[in-house]
C-alpha cells in the first residue's frame, strides 16, 4: 500500500497460477491510520516474472475526515476548511476563500467563507454541494445550528439549501421547509433542484418577496430527529437552471448547539457564610439543585431534585438528569472545602496580667491551625473587650 507515493505497507501472498483475466480477493492482515486529510491512496502489486510493471499500480482518492463530538461547535473557515469539503460534482463552482464578485463581497467574519464561483457567477445547471466532516451528537438531545448566509440567484430558479444523513450519506434529507422562521427557505419551487429539492434559499436583486439576501443573514434551524445520532453529515447545496446565473450563494460562522434540553446545578449554601459561591467550611451544609428536569438520579442513588450535603473534603457530585421524552443528560458539580483562619474556631490565651485593670504588658495568643498570631496591648482591657476581639479574628478570612 502506498500513501503519496511512498510504501507504508507491505505483504506477501502466494496465490499459485492465476488464470489470465480472472480475480485474486486479497485484504491485507494489519492495518494503518491515514492522516485527516484527502489522501492520495495507491496499491501496487508487485510479480517477479512481471514483465510490464506499468499496470501493477492503482491510485484512488480517499478523504478522511474528523469526527465532531465536542459541541457548542464552531467553525469560520479562517483556519482552513476545518472537515468540510466539496462533493466534487463535475459542474460544481464551490470554493473556500474571500468572496470578491459583483453582489456578494467578503466573508461575514474575518477574511474566508464557502460561496460558489468566489470572484463570479455560479455555473450553469450546476449541481453541487459543501459536506460537512462526521458530526456525533450522542451527546445531544435537541441539536440545532446557525450559520451565515447570503443569496444572489434567480428567483424560484436556481437556488441553495441545506440537508443531512444518517447513513454514510447514501440519503439526505432536508432540513427545515419553506415558510419556518429565523431566515429559513424562501421557496419550494426552485427548477434547480438542489439536493434534488426544490426546497431552499432563492431570489436576487435586493429585498421583497423575490430579492435576496441583500448581505448576510443569520439562518437558523433546530436539526430535528437527529439528536443521539452518532454519524451525522451536513451539506449545503446549491442547483441551477440552464440560463441566467447571478452572483450565487456563500456560508460562514457555522455553529451547532444543543438548544432545548441543558439541565444545570445551582448551589444554595444553608451554613457557614453562606455566599453560593461552592467554597465552604468543612461540614458547613450546602444544598444542590439540578434544574429543567423530569427525573433525577445523583451519584449516591438519590432520586429527588436536590441533594444536602456536608463534605469534610473537596467533592464532585454527579446526577443524570432525564426530559421525560428520552433524553438523559449526566452533569456534575464541584464542591471545595476550604480550610482557612475563617473556618476554625481558635484558642485565645490571655496572661493574667491583662485582666481588668492590671497596668503593664498584656499578650493574647491565638491558637489555629494557621500560624500564630500574638497580639499586644497596654494598658490593660476588660475581659469583654477580649471576648469582642476574639469575635473579631473569628470573622477575618
Amino acid at each position: 500500500m502506498l500513501l503519496d507515493g511512498v510504501s507504508i505497507l507491505s505483504e506477501s501472498i502466494d496465490p499459485g497460477v492465476v488464470a489470465a483475466g480472472s480475480l485474486v480477493p486479497f485484504s491485507f492482515s494489519s492495518s494503518v491510520i491515514l492522516p485527516i486529510a484527502s489522501n492520495n491512496v495507491g496499491i501496487s502489486v508487485t510479480e517477479i516474472n512481471d514483465v510490464n510493471s506499468s499496470n501493477d499500480t492503482l491510485f484512488s482518492t480517499l478523504v478522511v475526515q474528523p469526527i465532531i463530538g465536542t459541541f457548542p461547535y464552531v467553525e469560520d473557515f479562517e483556519s482552513g476548511p476545518g472537515g468540510w469539503e466539496s462533493d466534487g460534482a463535475a459542474n460544481s463552482s464551490w470554493q473556500l476563500g474571500t468572496p470578491a464578485s459583483t453582489v456578494i463581497i467578503g466573508a461575514a467574519s474575518g477574511v474566508n467563507a464557502w460561496k460558489t464561483n468566489l470572484t463570479g457567477l455560479y455555473s450553469s445547471n450546476e449541481q453541487g454541494a459543501v459536506e460537512s466532516p462526521c458530526l456525533d451528537f450522542s451527546t445531544l438531545c435537541e441539536p440545532s445550528i446557525e450559520m451565515n448566509i447570503w443569496y444572489e440567484s434567480e428567483f424560484s430558479w436556481d437556488g441553495a439549501n441545506l440537508q443531512s444523513s444518517i447513513d454514510g450519506k447514501s440519503t439526505w434529507q432536508n432540513v427545515g421547509a419553506v415558510g419556518d422562521p429565523n431566515n429559513w427557505y424562501t421557496d419550494g419551487t426552485i427548477n434547480g433542484t438542489p439536493g434534488g429539492s426544490g426546497d431552499g434559499w432563492t431570489g436576487r436583486n435586493g429585498g421583497g418577496s423575490m430579492g435576496g439576501s441583500n448581505g448576510y443573514v443569520l439562518a437558523e434551524h433546530a436539526l430535528d430527529g437527529l439528536g443521539g445520532a452518532a454519524n451525522v453529515f451536513l451539506r449545503v447545496n446549491f442547483g441551477s437552471d440552464g440560463s441566467v446565473q447571478d452572483d450565487g450563494f456563500a456560508f460562514d460562522d457555522v455553529h451547532i448547539f444543543e438548544a432545548g434540553f441543558a439541565p444545570l446545578i445551582t448551589v444554595t449554601e444553608t451554613s457557614g457564610d453562606a455566599d453560593d459561591d461552592a467554597i465552604i467550611c468543612p461540614g458547613d451544609m450546602i444544598t444542590l439543585t439540578a434544574t429543567t428536569g423530569a427525573t433525577y438520579l445523583w451519584g449516591g442513588g438519590e432520586v429527588t431534585q436536590a441533594i444536602t450535603v456536608n463534605p469534610t473534603a473537596d467533592q464532585t457530585y454527579n446526577v443524570t438528569v432525564s426530559d421525560g421524552l428520552g433524553c438523559d443528560k449526566d452533569i456534575s458539580f464541584d464542591v471545595t472545602v476550604f480550610c482557612a483562619a475563617s473556618c476554625m474556631v481558635p484558642t485565645l490565651t490571655i496572661s493574667e496580667d491583662c485582666i481588668d485593670g492590671t497596668v503593664g504588658q498584656c499578650s493574647y495568643l491565638l491558637m489555629s491551625d494557621n500560624p500564630t498570631d500574638v497580639i499586644s496591648a497596654d494598658p490593660a482591657v476588660t475581659q469583654d473587650e477580649i471576648n469582642g476581639f476574639a469575635t473579631t479574628l473569628l470573622m477575618l478570612p
